[in-house]
C-alpha cells in the first residue's frame, strides 16, 4: 500500500490506514483520504439530506423540508412529555435550518385529535371541528353521576325529580284512604312522571314496603293538587305512607326524596235503633248497610157466643228488608223511623185492618230502606157465623197463627203456631193463618232473627224473632201477650173474658240497624 505524503511541512504523511472514516461518513461531492480510498483522496457517498428534499417550506420560502414517518405523544426520560416525528429514510447528512415534517393526520392521529374535540367553524391539523361552544345544560340538566363537556369544560349531572311540595293521608271508608299530594312546579326545570307510594304498618317504608300506588293520580298539572284513593288490607289500622317521585326516561328510572304520611283506616262498627232519631255518617264512612223490621201486628180478640167460642188468632210479625253498600258521605244526617208495634185488632167483620208502624232511613227526603208493619189479626167472616169470629192470624214478615176455639162436642181446640224466619203461621180447621214473607228475616239475611208470627190463642207458641205465645188460661189473668219490642214481633191472641172485651197481645216495635 503506498502512503501519502505530507509536502511542505515537518513530520512524515498519513494514509488510509490511519483514518476511520470511510467514504459513506464523508458527504456526497467532497474528497478526502479514507480508511477504504486507498490511500488516496475518495469522494464521498453519504448523501446530503436537506439538498435531496424534494419539498419546500412554502412556495416562497425554499428552506427545504424532510417528512417523516411516523409520529408520537410521549414523555420522555426527563419527565416532559413531547410530540415526537420519526424518519427512516437514508443515511445522511441534515444542514440546520431543514424543516422535519409529517402529514397533519398522522399527527393529530398521535395526539387523539378528533373532530368532536375541535369547535365546529375551526380546524387543526386538518380535522374540521364539529364541537361547539354554545351548550346550555348545565349540571342539573345531566342524569346524576353522569359526565358531560360544556364550553369545553367537564361536568358532572346531579338532575333530581321535582319534589313533591306536599303529602297527606286521611281515612276515607272503613277499607280505603285518601292520599292527596301537591305537584313540582313546572318553574324548577326539574323532571317529573309521575309517584309511587308504599306502606308499612311498622314505620315509613321509604322505597320499601309494599307498593300501594303508581302514578299520577287526579291531577298532572304543575302545580296542582292530585288525589288517589287505595284500598287497604284491614279496616281500623294503622298504615305508614311514603310517596316518591319518579321520572322515566331513557335510561331507567331516577327519583326525588320521599315524604311521608300517616292515617288509619274507619274501624267497622254497628248501630241499632229501637226509637226514632237521627243517625249521622262517621269520619271515613263511605258506604253503610241498613236492615229494617216494621212493627208487628197485634194479636186477635175473641167474641163468646154460645155454642162455639172461638179465640183470637196472633199478629203478624213485622216486614224486614236490607240492603248493603248504600253510598253516602261522612256527615250525612239520616232519619231513623222505628215503626210502633200496633195495638189494636178488628175483631169485627170487615175488609180494613190494622198494621204495626213502618220502620225506614231516609237521607235528603229520600227513602234508603224501609219495612211496613205486620198485619193484626183479624175476623175475615162476612157475616155474624159464629164459628168465625176473630180466629185469623195476620200476614207479615212471618205469619199469625190462627186462633183456636171451644166446641160442645169437640172440646178445647188450641190456636196455631206463630211462623218464623218468614214462613207462615199454622192455621186451624178452617181458621186461617197469616201468611209470611217468604224470606229470611235475620238481620241482613244471615244474622238474629226478627219479625216472628203471634201464636193464636190458646197455647199457640209464638214464632222464633220476638212473637208473642198466647196464654193458656187467659180467662181472669189479665196477662197481654204481647210481642217483643225492637223485634217487630207479632202479638199473641187473646181470649174473652166479657162480651166484646179481651186480653191481647200488641205487637212489638220492629227496629233499625245500620252497619259499616
Amino acid at each position: 500500500m503506498s502512503r501519502a505524503i505530507k509536502m511542505g511541512g515537518a513530520g512524515g504523511g498519513s494514509g488510509s490506514d490511519d483514518v476511520t472514516a470511510a467514504k459513506a461518513q464523508l458527504l456526497e461531492n467532497y474528497t478526502a483520504i479514507t480508511r477504504d480510498s486507498d490511500d488516496e483522496p475518495g469522494t464521498g457517498t453519504m448523501k446530503h439530506l436537506t439538498n435531496r428534499a424534494t419539498v419546500t417550506h412554502e412556495t416562497a420560502n425554499g428552506t427545504k423540508v424532510l417528512v417523516g414517518d411516523a409520529a408520537f405523544m410521549v414523555t420522555n426520560s426527563d419527565g416532559v412529555q413531547r410530540a415526537e416525528i420519526r424518519y427512516n429514510g437514508s443515511d445522511g447528512y441534515v444542514t440546520p435550518n431543514t424543516l422535519f415534517a409529517i402529514p397533519a393526520g398522522t399527527m393529530a392521529t398521535a395526539g387523539g385529535m378528533t373532530a368532536a374535540k375541535v369547535l365546529a367553524g375551526q380546524s387543526a391539523f386538518g380535522i374540521s371541528g364539529t364541537a361547539t361552544n354554545d351548550a346550555t345544560a348545565t349540571d342539573g340538566y345531566v342524569y346524576s353521576g353522569k359526565t358531560y363537556y360544556r364550553n369545553g369544560v367537564k361536568g358532572t349531572g346531579t338532575m333530581t325529580v321535582g319534589s313533591i311540595l306536599s303529602f297527606s293521608a286521611a281515612a276515607y271508608s272503613t277499607t280505603q284512604i285518601l292520599l292527596t299530594w301537591q305537584n313540582p312546579y313546572a318553574a324548577t326545570g326539574k323532571p317529573f312522571s309521575g309517584v309511587f307510594i308504599n306502606y308499612s304498618t311498622s314505620g315509613y317504608p321509604g322505597t320499601g314496603g309494599t307498593r300501594i300506588y303508581t302514578g299520577v293520580g287526579s291531577n298532572s298539572a304543575a302545580g296542582g293538587t292530585s288525589t288517589a284513593i287505595v284500598t287497604m288490607p284491614s279496616v281500623g289500622t294503622t298504615y305508614y305512607f311514603s310517596l316518591t317521585p319518579y321520572c322515566t326516561t331513557s335510561a331507567g328510572e331516577i327519583r326525588g326524596s320521599s315524604l311521608n304520611a300517616t292515617a288509619k283506616t274507619t274501624a267497622s262498627g254497628r248501630q241499632s235503633f229501637t226509637a226514632s232519631t237521627t243517625f249521622t255518617v262517621p269520619s271515613g264512612v263511605r258506604t253503610i248497610n241498613v236492615h229494617c223490621t216494621g212493627g208487628g201486628g197485634s194479636g186477635g180478640m175473641s167474641y163468646t157466643i154460645s155454642g162455639i167460642a172461638p179465640n183470637g188468632g196472633g199478629g203478624g210479625g213485622g216486614y224486614t228488608s236490607y240492603k248493603n253498600g248504600i253510598s253516602v258521605t261522612p256527615g250525612n244526617v239520616l232519619a231513623i223511623a222505628v215503626g210502633a208495634g200496633s195495638t189494636t185488632a178488628r175483631y169485627s167483620p170487615g175488609t180494613s185492618h190494622y198494621y204495626g208502624g213502618t220502620s225506614s232511613v231516609t237521607l235528603n227526603n229520600s227513602v234508603l230502606v224501609s219495612a211496613a208493619g205486620g198485619q193484626s189479626a183479624y175476623n175475615p167472616a162476612t157475616s155474624g157465623s159464629n164459628s168465625e169470629y176473630a180466629v185469623a192470624g195476620g200476614s207479615g214478615g212471618s205469619g199469625g197463627g190462627a186462633g183456636g176455639y171451644y166446641d160442645d162436642s169437640l172440646g178445647i181446640v188450641n190456636g196455631g203456631a206463630g211462623g218464623s224466619n218468614g214462613s207462615g203461621g199454622t192455621a186451624i180447621r178452617n181458621f186461617p193463618a197469616g201468611s209470611g214473607q217468604g224470606t229470611s228475616t235475620q238481620e241482613f239475611g244471615t244474622g238474629t232473627l226478627y219479625g216472628g208470627g203471634g201464636g193464636g190463642y190458646r197455647s199457640g207458641a209464638g214464632g222464633a224473632g220476638g212473637g208473642g205465645s198466647a196464654l193458656v188460661y187467659g180467662i181472669g189473668t189479665g196477662v197481654k201477650p204481647s210481642g217483643v219490642d225492637g223485634t217487630g214481633g207479632g202479638g199473641g191472641g187473646g181470649s174473652a173474658i166479657s162480651t166484646y172485651s179481651s186480653f191481647w197481645g200488641s205487637g212489638g216495635s220492629g227496629n233499625v240497624i245500620i252497619t259499616w
